[in-house]
This record gives C-alpha cells, structure tokens and sequence, in this order.
C-alpha cells in the first residue's frame, strides 16, 4: 500500500502554521508549501515544499503547479533544520533534463518542485557554525547540506584548523556538483553507443550543446564525440587547491563581499559585480554569488566549457580513455590561461595538492 502524503498548503499561515504540528505528530508524511523558505527554519521538511511568488496571485498560481509535482513524486523523508541553522538557499537540478533549473534565496521570486537532486545552503556566521553545519551534514547523510558562505573568523583560526575547516567547507560542494557532471556524461556516453536518439534525448543533446558552447556539428555521433571531452567531473583536488589560492583561504575581499573562491570575473558593468582596489577603469569586476556553491559551479563550468582550458579537457579525456585516475595534478598542466602567471602558477596549484595531501580525495573515474 502507497504511503499517504499530506499536502499542507499556506503552511506558515495562521491556520496552517497551527495545522502544521497536529498533521506532523499523526505519524504520516507532510509537505509544506510556503511562499519564502526562511520561515522554514526549525521546521520538518522534505525535498519537495517550498513555492515562492513575488505577488499572492503569482504565489497561487504557482501553488497549483507545486501542489501538483509535490502529490505525484515519491517521498523522499524528511529533513529538519534546527534552530540555530540558518538556511539560505538550495540548488536544484532536474531528473530528467540534468540542468540546474534554479536557485532558491529568501527573495521571493521563484518555484521549488520536484527535484532529483538538491543541495542545501546554511549560513556560517562564526567558526561555529562553520563546525555545526559540518556536522549537521554528517548527521543527515541522504541529504546535501552545506555552508552557504565562508565566514570571515576563520582566518583566526591556528593555521592547520583553518584548512581543515576550508576544505571540509568546500567537499560536499564540489562532491555535488560533480555528481551532476558524472551524470551528464555518463549519458551522454551512453547515447554515443544507441543507433537511434529518442526525442528527450536529442533535446537533452541540443541543451548540453548550447550549455557548453558547441557548435553545430554534421552528426549526433559528432556533437557527442565532441560533448564527452567537454563534460566531466573536475577532480576534487584540483577545485580545492585553487580555491584556497584565488581566495586566500577564503580571506579575499571578493570571497567574503560575493562569496567568489576563484576569482571569476564578469565582462560587462551592467552585469553588476565587485570593482577591484585600485582598478575602477577596469574592463573587467569580480563577480559576485548568492553562494559558495554558485562560485563552485560556474569555476566548473568555465573549465569544462571556455576554449582556454581544451588543454585540461583534452588530458581527462585522455586519462579516461586510458582507464587512469583523473587528477589534480595531472589536469593541472592545463591551466596555463587561469592566471598570468603560467607556469609558475600551476606549481604552486601542484604544491598545494602535494602539501595538504589532496592527491587522496582523487580517485579512479569508471
């Protein structure tokens, strides 16, 4: 016999913020769907419950839609933040078409349903938190829970503590990311042995083309020839390694003020941004995220989609083909453009792999 699932719309109203107890302690599953995920705090959630409209109207509209996508999915258990928790945001990435669909803040102007897979944000205010949410995470390992941001009391931490707490920061967040990316090419490696495409397919095919800046190609044996070099996981070493380097342990003014680890930059003024000291007649700003995890996810799509780095894509798929571990330092070597430094820059992102034994987080990719 299926499982009843409760619906509980307007759950942070007055009625349903009473109703929302009484329906809890029945024993039977509840989904919550309110319109701004901040009230959610201290309250059992699941991954399918938050709508959010910038209007009533717009919210009601949108419920219809999340009531709908949250009654046919299959429960996925419950998550409960605490209190002292502050959540921030989540990461949504689609089943069916492996995209990131959206990313949800306390502003209320977006659409939660169904996801396959999500990664949730908590704020780390103080060094504690950092250490809470770590835990926290530990404790609830179905699910993705990281920190939203890096916050600026680490740096007076004793050195070796500062690392430890950087990197267990950053893990859960390259290690999800990387798992949509695996996803990806996985079937896309599996489309590349079919003599047919289905029409879901060729529409994921034409997605992950435009997303990855490819041009047309003669075939779909080419394009996704072409997609399996530019799809893949980025080795976890190596997105530590310059994380700690571009933000200084997360100490950079563009990591504390845009939660920016890698030094991305944006081309365009309008597009907003951080004006680096000393530089107001740039061309270029710091780009600025609503998460760590944001800055994570677009430093692993400019590796894997700008032609600067078809060095780097080029050894990983070389490695792949051989059935050899895809490292840090191996891909390394194709970093030449990430800073004007060159050379002398990939020994330091080599040493830094070496000193803090990252080598050891890579591992064998099937």
């Amino acid at each position: 016999m299926a499982e009843e699932v409760i619906l509980l719309t307007g759950a942070s109203g007055y009625v349903g913020g009473r109703l929302r107890p009484i329906l809890a302690a029945s024993g039977r599953r509840l989904r919550c769907l309110v319109r701004s995920p901040g009230i959610l705090t201290g309250v059992a959630i699941g991954l399918l419950w938050v709508a959010c409209g910038a209007t009533e109207n717009e919210a009601d509209g949108r419920s219809a839609q999340a009531a709908t996508a949250i009654a046919e999915s299959k429960p996925a258990g419950n998550l409960y933040f605490p209190k002292d928790l502050n959540f921030v945001a989540v990461s949504l990435v689609d089943s069916v078409s492996l995209r990131y669909r959206l990313l949800l803040t306390s502003a209320p102007d977006s659409l939660v349903f169904a996801p396959s897979e999500a990664l949730f944000a908590i704020r780390a205010d103080s060094v504690a938190d950092l250490q809470n949410i770590h835990t926290y995470s530990s404790e609830n390992a179905d699910y993705n829970v990281s920190a939203a941001n890096i916050p600026a009391a680490l740096q007076a931490q004793p050195v070796r503590r500062k690392k430890a707490l950087f990197f267990t920061a950053l893990k859960p967040i390259v290690s999800f990311h990387n798992s949509i990316l695996d996803a990806r090419h996985r079937r896309l490696a599996r489309l590349a042995e079919q003599a047919e495409v289905a029409a879901v397919d060729e529409q994921f095919i034409a997605d992950m083309s435009k997303l990855y800046r490819l041009k047309a190609m003669p075939t779909h044996r080419d394009t996704l020839r072409e997609l399996l070099v530019k799809v893949g996981p980025i080795p976890l070493s190596l997105a530590l390694a310059q994380a700690a380097i571009e933000s200084g342990w997360g100490s950079s003014r563009f990591s504390q003020q845009g939660n920016n680890l890698y030094g991305q930059r944006i081309w365009s003024k309008k597009a907003g941004g951080i004006v680096a000291k000393g530089a107001k007649d740039a061309r270029f700003r710091l780009a600025s995220f609503p998460t760590i995890a944001a800055s994570v996810r677009s430093y692993m799509h400019n590796l894997n989609s700008h032609p600067a780095y078809q060095t780097l894509r080029k050894e990983r798929a070389l490695l792949r083909r051989q059935g050899e571990a895809i490292t840090g330092e191996a891909l390394a070597g194709g970093l030449m453009a990430y800073s004007t430094r060159g050379e002398d820059y990939i020994d330091d992102v080599r040493q830094m792999i070496r000193h803090n034994n990252l080598q050891d987080l890579d591992t064998r990719v099937d």
